[in-house]
């Protein structure tokens, strides 16, 4: 948590009355978001950056009516039957679709439906006649994988049509969209480690060419997107040396990108290779097998690549940029010298009582899918959806408020987060008018001086 917002929030907390439940993170695990933050139900942040191409723009109203269901089946009707229906109109069903199924958990809704939806998603995805359109299909078909995550047919219905939108349409957004999309599919619902290694070699390809593979080149969002997409991947393997051994060249040579983004991502790309190395080995130790290095060869060259990287004082980039790169580096060359280091830690507490907590780079990567995923609706997702609680490798008690609370516990948190907000605002200012005072006071004791 940076200074200025704890400042924020202590100081709130000590001006209030009545004792509320307090963020507790330790710092956050991702340095890549925004001052544009959603509150989760404990306070910590979700990042809304990472949306930009992925959302292109539509609106989540943090609101659900009580008459949602009558809207979903409204909105699944406006997809199913596209004969006849308008560009606007498909849009408005798809932007509603995306909103209800991230703000509740529709699985009873849309039992029995899957192979429809997934067709008819497909179809918007294919022939959208914009880009919202496509994009918000892609955003639809990976809620719809959350919450259906026993419909086995998805891999087998999506990983074609989605693979052949990364490479062939002319929007960098919907190829972004898609390689998300992909990445979901394959690590719910793939056959086989042979599947799931294809996708990843696909995404090694674009990284590897800078996107040019898929008609891309140089975009650095395209990178970023497989980057974050093989993370994800990587995640689900249980022997990763051979993907590391492949990977950590050409990971190696995009921390020499111009785009910090791009940097920062390889970076934690490559302390989540050498962690599942040193789980693979530590298992292998057990059983009497022999340990190996590492992924990568040249352990001096990469250490002092990172160490440059997490002292680097360019003033090519932003101040934030440049903190947020010293700071992941500093992470990563800690878990690349010492891999039984764990990652930065984080706490999510959702509903008061079902604390997670973030503290390896595996389940860092996938927190980030599933923010990029389900945005405010994480901690809905999370005390229902028992495919989010495995995937964060949860088992503690589970508590399902009904919706009404999960509602009234949005608002508070939204108020929360403006005086946090406000908070934050003024102890800018006042810090701001107490540096400038302290300069002024020195120049004229320099000038004293000088008499």
């Amino acid at each position: 948590m940076p200074d200025l917002r704890r400042k924020a929030v202590t100081h709130l907390a000590s001006k209030s009355s009545t004792p509320k439940g307090s963020p507790r993170s330790s710092r956050p695990c991702s340095r890549r978001g925004t001052d544009e933050e959603y509150l989760s139900d404990d306070g910590s942040t979700i990042s809304n950056e990472s949306f930009d191409g992925f959302w292109d723009g539509a609106d989540i109203k943090q609101s659900v009516g009580k008459d949602w269901e009558e809207e979903l089946e409204e909105a699944f009707d406006g997809i199913l039957e596209r004969k006849g229906t308008s560009t606007t109109g498909r849009e408005e069903a798809l932007s509603q679709i995306v909103r209800l199924t991230t703000l509740r958990y529709t699985r009873s809704q849309i039992a029995g439906k899957e192979s429809q939806l997934t067709s008819a998603l497909l179809k918007s995805l294919r022939n959208g006649r914009t880009d919202r359109e496509s994009i918000l299909a892609c955003k639809a078909l990976s809620l719809l994988m959350i919450t259906m995550s026993d419909y086995d047919q998805f891999y087998s219905s999506t990983s074609t049509p989605l693979k052949m939108a990364i490479e062939n349409h002319n929007s960098v957004q919907v190829k972004c969209a898609a390689i998300h999309t992909l990445a979901l599919s394959a690590f719910l619902f793939a056959p086989s480690t042979h599947e799931t290694q294809a996708v990843l070699d696909f995404y090694i390809e674009i990284v590897e060419n800078d996107g040019h593979s898929i008609g891309a080149g140089d975009i650095e969002g395209v990178v970023i997107a497989a980057l974050e997409a093989f993370a994800l991947l990587v995640t689900c393997l249980e022997d990763s040396e051979g993907t590391g051994q492949r990977a950590m060249p050409v990971l190696i040579n995009q921390l020499e990108s111009s785009d910090v983004g791009v940097r920062l991502i390889s970076g934690e790309c490559i302390a989540l290779l050498y962690e599942q190395h040193y789980n693979a080995q530590s298992e292998g130790e057990d059983e009497g097998a022999p340990s190996s290095q590492g992924p990568y060869d040249n352990i001096v060259h990469l250490t002092g690549l990172l160490s440059r990287l997490s002292t680097s004082s360019t003033k090519r980039i932003s101040k934030a940029s440049r903190k947020a790169q010293h700071s992941t580096f500093r992470d990563v060359l800690l878990t690349v010298s010492s891999p039984k280091s764990s990652a930065p830690s984080e706490t999510l507490v959702f509903h008061r009582e079902m604390v997670v907590t973030i503290d390896t780079w595996s389940r860092f990567h996938v927190l980030q899918e599933l923010r990029r995923i389900l945005t405010q609706g994480l901690h809905v997702h999370f005390s229902r959806n028992a495919t989010i609680r495995e995937m964060l490798e949860y088992e503690g008690i589970v508590i399902e408020p009904d919706e009404d609370e999960m509602d009234e516990d949005f608002e508070q948190r939204k108020q929360e987060k403006k005086s946090i907000q406000a908070e934050m605002r003024r102890t800018r200012q006042t810090s701001v008018k107490s540096e400038r005072k302290t300069k002024g006071l020195q120049r004229v004791w320099t000038q004293e001086e000088e008499v």
